[in-house]
Parts: structure tokens; C-alpha cells; sequence
């Protein structure tokens, strides 16, 4: 109808002319879809006796503001008003239970305030100012929000590689941050920050290479979690790694990983491939001029399993770009709401190469690490689709190499 009509509703349902005299109107009531959310929906406005309209995906509520009457003629814009302000989110009224076959969609089926409390800031991030505002509120360090998906960790870790040259092995303590954010909340993509310290060989003056190890990882990317236990995820970072031993070294590599979660069985793959070559001038114990070093590139496909109680165990086999066989894995288990233990390994077996020794290719990797999370607050938190999805880069991780 046009907006110059009469309201066509009373000849839709009961024609107001033709009541018996006397017989007081029809209320109003109103239709409404309970998935619109509380947002500016399109209401039909009816009008009918004292039944009830039933369906399946509407039904009918008293008008908030009681009874109204429209006299016989009246000329009515039937959408002319909006969904109050104060309206259902829902899709109910103040005072009425949840739509019939209604699911939150901020709901992650766990107690508490949905994903550890971060779609409180969801609606940031339907408009640019709005997305920078919370993101400076996330970043400020005691802020609720920029604790929530933050870790820190430390713990031992051995490993060897081919810059050993056969000849040492490394043992040593790191220490850690690790941290995440949404980005998109309309696309489900976070972004994650991190880096860790290793320092190894403490008595390495008076080993062969003559030189106590420190190294500086860097790990920063995106990804995206799979919710409702089933879906695609995964994401790439971009790990950096300054090391400073015998010779000082900058290597830079791509890590990334994708997979598909069924019922907290996941299958995937992830990969690391190097970006740079860092070329130094050999040292006089070693018999050329110059070497380079570089990661090594890793094609893995795993296995992991996702716990009622927020644990995760993943196995992995592969290769590197040398035909190296490549096998290893990554567990955490969570012994409270925010403690957990968390442990990796990972062995690359050189194939047989006569020009260098088998010893001298051999790299692995075993890290232990205690973590605290210190903005989690419930065992719902295991499962926020905020928490970062990769490891900070170790020696597992970040393999070195010095075959071209």
C-alpha cells in the first residue's frame, strides 16, 4: 500500500466497520523476526482478537507500550516507526525467555560471558574509528582486554643444529611473551604477537667453538580458529631469529599451517619456508671463507586432538627441502583456569650425503615451558577464537641451516 492508503490491515484480518456496535477495538500487536537481533527490522503490524499468531521463526508480542486504537480511515505508514532502542537482543522483550530455537550467536556454549568476555568488543570493529579506539584500549598493558589472549612462559630447552658443526650440543632456559587480538571480528581473524629469549651453552668459553649462545625470536602473523568445533582454520607468521654465537646471524622464514577441525579432530598441514640468506665470513676453524646460513625449509602434515578440558596433542611427519625426514609434535595441557604446561619437539633425520657427515646435519629440539595466562578467568577461555594459534619460534620451530 502507499503511504497516502488507509492501513490495509483491518481489511487483512478483521474489518473494523463491520464489529458489532459497541465492542471495543482490536489490540495491535506486532510481528518481529528474532533473528534481526534488535536492529531496525521491518515490523508487519496486525490486528486480531485475543488469539495469538504461532510459526516457527516468528511470533507475535504485545507492543511494549500497550493497546493501541486506529480509527476507521486513519491513514498509517506501517513501518514508519523503529525497533526501540531498548529492545530485544535476543529476540524478546524485557521480561519474556528466549525465541524458541534461539541461539546467542556470541554464545560459545560454555558458562560465563561467551569466549572469555571478548565479543564485548565486537561491535568495534563494524566501523573504522570505532576498531581504533578498542584497539588502544586493548593495547594498554593492565587493560582487561589486552590480558585476556596474553601468555608468558619459561622453562629449558636443548636443541642442535647444523651450525654445531657436530661437535656441540646446547642446553639453556628461555623466557617468553605471546600474544593475540582479534583483527576482523566480522571475518573471524586475529593477529598474534611474540618473542622469546634462549640462552644456552653457559660453560661454551671452554668448549670447542669457544662461545656462549644467545638467541632472539620474533613472531608476529595472522590466523583464524574454527568455532562450533567444526570448520577450516589456520594463518601464516613471519618468525625472525637473531643469534648470536660464534658468528652473528639474521634469518628470516615464513611459517604457516592449514587445517580442518571435525568434532575436536583436526587434520592439516603446516609448512616453514626461509625468506633470507645470511652470508659471514668463515671463522679460522673452519676450512672456506665464507658460509651462509639459512632455515630450513619444512612440509609437515599432522595430526592434533582438542580435550574436553581444553587440552591439545598434535603428532607431525615430514619433509625438509633436502629430503631430510621430519617428525615431531606439541602438547598443552591446562592444570588450572590459568596455568598450563606446555611442551614441543621436533628432529629432522639427514638422509645419507657422503660431502657431510650425518652428525653435522642432524638438528632437534625438546622444549619444556610452564605459562601463565594472566586474563584468564574461566576454563571457557581454552576455547576463545582470540587465543593465538602459533607457537613463538624456537629451534623446533626455526630450524638453521648451511646447505645451500
Amino acid at each position: 500500500p502507499s503511504y497516502a492508503s488507509p492501513d490495509p490491515a483491518p481489511r487483512m484480518m478483521v474489518p473494523s466497520e463491520q464489529q458489532p456496535p459497541g465492542q471495543s477495538q482490536p489490540q495491535r500487536r506486532y510481528l518481529y523476526s528474532p533473528y534481526s537481533r534488535g536492529g531496525m527490522a521491518q515490523r508487519m503490524r496486525y490486528e486480531s482478537g485475543p488469539s495469538t499468531y504461532e510459526g516457527r521463526t516468528s511470533r507475535v508480542v504485545p507492543h511494549p507500550a500497550g493497546v493501541e486504537s486506529i480509527p476507521p480511515g486513519q491513514q498509517v505508514d506501517p513501518f514508519s516507526e523503529q525497533m526501540p532502542v531498548d529492545g530485544p537482543i535476543d529476540g524478546t522483550f524485557e521480561g519474556e525467555g528466549p525465541a524458541d530455537g534461539f541461539v546467542d550467536e556470541a554464545s560459545d556454549g560454555c558458562s560465563g560471558d561467551g569466549y572469555g568476555g571478548c565479543d564485548r568488543c565486537a561491535p568495534c570493529y563494524r566501523d573504522l574509528m570505532d576498531c581504533f579506539c578498542c584497539c588502544l584500549r586493548q593495547t594498554y598493558l593492565f587493560s582487561p582486554a589486552m590480558r585476556e589472549n596474553l601468555s608468558l612462559y619459561t622453562g629449558k630447552q636443548g636443541f642442535k643444529n647444523p651450525t654445531d658443526l657436530g661437535v656441540n650440543g646446547d642446553f639453556g632456559f628461555h623466557g617468553g611473551v605471546n600474544w593475540g587480538s582479534p583483527m576482523s571480528d566480522r571475518f573471524g581473524i586475529g593477529y598474534q604477537l611474540g618473542g622469546t629469549i634462549v640462552g644456552s651453552d653457559f660453560e661454551g668459553r671452554s668448549g670447542p667453538l669457544q662461545h656462549r649462545r644467545t638467541q632472539y625470536f620474533v613472531t608476529t602473523g595472522l590466523f583464524h580458529r574454527a568455532q562450533c568445533d567444526q570448520g577450516l582454520q589456520g594463518g601464516a607468521v613471519f618468525d625472525y631469529l637473531h643469534d648470536e654465537f660464534y658468528v652473528s646471524m639474521d634469518l628470516m622464514q615464513i611459517r604457516g599451517e592449514i587445517s580442518y577441525l571435525y568434532k575436536r579432530h583436526e587434520l592439516g598441514f603446516w609448512f616453514a619456508a626461509h625468506t633470507n640468506t645470511d652470508t659471514q665470513s668463515a671463522n679460522s676453524f673452519l676450512e672456506q671463507s665464507t658460509v651462509s646460513w639459512k632455515a630450513n625449509d619444512q612440509y609437515n602434515l599432522f595430526y592434533r586432538y582438542q580435550f574436553c578440558n581444553g587440552a591439545v596433542a598434535r603428532s607431525w611427519a615430514g619433509l625438509s627441502s633436502h629430503a631430510d625426514g621430519i617428525f615431531g609434535g606439541d602438547a598443552t595441557l591446562g592444570f588450572s583456569p590459568r596455568w598450563a604446561l606446555q611442551t614441543s619437539y621436533n628432529y629432522l633425520l639427514p638422509r645419507n650425503d657422503t660431502s657431510i657427515p650425518n652428525n653435522t646435519k642432524e638438528s632437534w629440539n625438546l622444549t619444556v615451558s610452564l605459562v601463565w595466562y594472566p586474563g584468564y578467568n574461566g576454563t571457557c577461555d581454552w576455547f576463545n577464537p582470540n587465543r593465538p594459534l602459533f607457537s613463538v619460534a624456537d629451534n623446533g620451530w626455526f630450524m638453521e641451516t648451511t646447505r645451500n
